[in-house]
């Protein structure tokens, strides 16, 4: 019998640090070696079996289908492994660390690569085939695609954006939003080729604003949420245009202080904002028929920075990259109704100054970037009150890590 030829399927999930999870199926090589020699077996078996039967009896027939039972026992059940791979842009050493995530949670080291001049974003698709990277003194979005078994990174091409800083893709997946710090100073909008992933712009880029960081898609599709990080400091909703992605007029109301760093909640009916200036996050309401946003009360964290929720949405979690140097995250429970923040609580994360995070997929953990130690750290996420508990060692990235994206992918092989 020749050895069982290997068949794939993976299934992959993103974790777009500001975005649902969506899920794809891909299959590779369904064909074995095993099935070809079952077939040529039966073949064999029912040339004998018709001969020793041609008396009339039953027993050939009989024999094959036995034949085939045992081949069937004899297939090898599949193995099936989770790979959950974190990426993490390095703004000074500009490069892209990859990180290898077990089943316990354990981070460790696999790739290291170059990437293009100040990256300040990263996001995966939501397929987890590729990642894309703001480069933002490169005026550029570097496109890797992501290999399916390993998760290590390829570079596959590039588009000019003046200041790139962050990449904000559609639900669907036809669409990529690209904001443009100073002297960029704009948003624009792309339409995502469907076969390799390039981008291409689609209407006018919404310009003349002051130095937009990060963005945002909310769930429905319909608005992209920014914030302006430089006086005078504002909050938009920009309505999405369903058949090209073009983007209209944004609506805008005035922000905290150095407003960066916007999440949107799992039901899409709140957004928030990190005022880094004001050591402030803010909740909006947004009316899901115009976009409109209405602001609610600001709750004080130290210089607050990553935005993610839990998978459930009941809890925000915030990035502090705190003065003194220390290394914490901070959790606050969200009003369903209201979508108010409560009570702060802090967990230290053991290195310096926090910067951004990323949460599982499955939303069992929480993976904290620092950017003055150079690291990052695993955060186990309880099942019912969504605490936070250092997990795992602190392990090292380049120098100066501002953002990760984690995609998490089903391998099952056969």
């Amino acid at each position: 019998m020749q050895n069982l030829r290997q068949s794939t399927v993976i299934l992959a999930v993103a974790s777009l640090v500001r975005c649902a999870p969506m899920v794809t199926v891909g299959q590779h090589a369904p064909c074995s070696a095993d099935a070809a020699d079952a077939g040529l077996d039966a073949s064999v078996a029912d040339a004998s079996d018709a001969e020793a039967g041609s008396d009339g009896s039953l027993d050939g027939s009989t024999d094959a289908r036995a034949d085939a039972d045992v081949s069937e026992r004899d297939a090898a059940p599949p193995t099936v492994t989770r790979a959950r791979t974190a990426y993490i842009v390095n703004s000074t050493s500009n490069d892209i660390t990859v990180l290898a995530i077990d089943d316990a949670a354990v981070a460790r080291r696999v790739q290291s690569l170059s990437t293009g001049e100040t990256p300040y974003g990263v996001t995966a698709d939501r397929d987890g085939r590729r990642v894309y990277v703001a480069n933002a003194a490169a005026n550029r979005v570097t496109r890797y695609d992501v290999d399916a078994v390993t998760g290590a990174l390829r570079e596959a091409g590039a588009t000019a954006f003046t200041g790139a800083s962050f990449v904000a893709l559609h639900p669907t997946g036809r669409f990529a939003f690209v904001t443009g710090f100073t002297p960029g100073d704009s948003v624009g909008a792309f339409t995502v080729d469907p076969s390799t992933g390039a981008l291409s712009p689609t209407g006018a880029p919404i310009a003349a604003m002051t130095s937009p960081f990060n963005a945002v898609v909310d769930v429905s599709g319909q608005f992209l949420l920014y914030a302006t990080s430089r006086a005078p400091f504002t909050m938009n909703a920009a309505r999405i245009d369903p058949g090209t992605g073009a983007l209209s007029a944004a609506q805008t109301i005035p922000a905290g202080t150095t407003p960066r760093y916007v999440a949107v909640d799992p039901t899409g009916r709140f957004a928030y904002v990190a005022n880094i200036g004001a050591n402030t996050i803010t909740p909006y309401a947004i009316d899901r028929a115009t976009g409109a946003l209405t602001a609610g009360s600001p709750v004080s964290v130290p210089s607050p920075r990553g935005l993610v929720f839990s998978s459930t949405g009941r809890t925000l979690y915030a990035s502090s990259y705190a003065a003194d140097m220390t290394g914490s995250v901070a959790a606050m429970p969200v009003d369903p109704a209201t979508g108010a923040l409560g009570a702060v609580t802090t967990t230290p994360t053991g290195g310096r100054q926090t910067f951004a995070l990323a949460m599982d997929p499955g939303g069992r953990w929480l993976l904290a970037v620092h950017s003055a130690s150079n690291d990052a750290r695993v955060l186990s996420v309880a099942p019912r009150s969504e605490r936070l508990t250092a997990a795992g060692a602190l392990v090292p990235c380049g120098t100066g890590p501002v953002a990760v994206t984690v995609i998490d992918r089903l391998v099952i092989e056969r």
